[in-house]
């Protein structure tokens, strides 16, 4: 196991490195450009509690790449949306790869 917690933290940093951002904020970006927009789809379809993809959000916006809007259809909802940066870095994670050695697992460890 913690060999693959070691995998993990690789993962983590390379994709850090390659984008400023972490895996999560990447999957929630890209989620977004698919038409998920509200934190309750986004943490369903991320299988994350509400509060990890609240924070998540909020790290984003920060960062300049979200913003919060309210639902035309339902003025109760809060949507997000990509800023101008945010739609070039979704942009930018979604054509890249991350290079990453093959990895061979042995959980018994």
């Amino acid at each position: 196991m913690k060999e693959l917690y070691r995998i993990v933290q690789q993962l983590e940093l390379a994709v850090q490195q390659a984008h400023g951002l972490s895996v999560s904020e990447c999957l929630t970006l890209c989620n977004i450009k698919n038409g998920t927009h509200s934190a309750s789809e986004l943490a369903e379809n991320l299988s994350q509690s509400k509060s990890r993809i609240s924070k998540i959000l909020s790290g984003l916006e920060k960062k300049g790449l979200i913003q919060r809007k309210f639902d035309e259809k339902d003025k109760r909802k809060t949507i997000f949306a990509f800023t101008l940066l945010g739609k070039a870095k979704a942009a930018e994670v979604e054509q890249s790869t991350v290079d990453f050695p093959d990895v061979q697992i042995n959980c018994k460890s």
